[in-house]
């Protein structure tokens, strides 16, 4: 597959953006989240971990915006303290609270403890982040899988229930490793700006059998594909 073919172009339409390379995408896209950032009063930003995003991070990290206003947390947290090599809490840190994006307050998902008594105290910290997201970052697995919305899971149908009333909900993933945080699909959906980034043929692939038809279920990422505030960020 050279590219996104025209029946992804006609669905998508000028919400698929399309790049050389990693670095011009992360470029644009950097741009994009700072002046979406900057039109907010209240500015408010959600990000993935994982690989894919690094670059791009750094790129923000740059940008010139009102990030001592800016509130920053996760899509989604791998059950585990930021000392861990798996920690997206870590990976934002290291990659994106640098520079000018070193003056934002980070709402981490990750609390020690018990799993009920955390879940309630990062409720309570998401309660610091306005009902609407300024901008939520979301990545994809091969499996259409997004945040840790994961097929099969046990907890996936709370979490993609849009009456769904926590912001956040635990997800044990079936075969990946580690218990997992994941913001749920209504909060998700309520941005004002969803961005899904993804990088390379396979996950082009994977995105055009998500338009077809079938159960969200199988695929938790075709639940976001028909919203009209995503806008798919791609790269070879």
């Amino acid at each position: 597959m050279a590219g996104a073919g025209t029946k992804m172009r006609n669905y998508f339409a000028n919400r698929f953006h399309e790049f050389n390379d990693g670095e011009a995408l992360a470029t644009a896209l950097s741009h994009r989240i700072a002046q979406e950032l900057s039109n907010s009063s209240t500015p408010s930003l959600a990000v993935s971990g994982g690989r894919t995003p690094t670059r791009m991070f750094q790129a923000l990290a740059e940008q010139e915006c009102l990030w001592h206003d800016t509130l920053v947390t996760l899509v989604d947290e791998r059950w585990v303290n930021e000392q861990h090599a798996d920690s997206n809490g870590a990976l934002v840190r290291r990659h994106l609270l640098q520079q000018q994006a070193a003056a934002a307050t980070f709402l981490p998902l990750y609390q020690s403890g018990e799993q009920v008594s955390a879940q309630a105290t990062i409720e309570e910290t998401l309660k610091q982040l306005p009902a609407t997201l300024d901008v939520a970052v979301l990545g994809m697995g091969n499996d259409g899988h997004t945040a840790s919305l994961f097929p099969e899971a046990e907890q996936l149908a709370a979490a993609m229930d849009m009456q769904q009333p926590a912001r956040s909900l635990f997800v044990q993933p079936p075969v990946a490793p580690h218990l997992r945080l994941t913001l749920s699909r209504a909060y998700l959906s309520a941005s004002k700006t969803l961005i899904l980034h993804i990088q390379g043929e396979d996950k082009l692939a994977t995105l055009q059998q998500a338009l077809a038809e079938g159960d969200e279920m199988a695929m938790p990422i075709r639940a976001f594909l028909p919203l009209p505030q995503l806008e798919i960020y791609w790269c070879p």
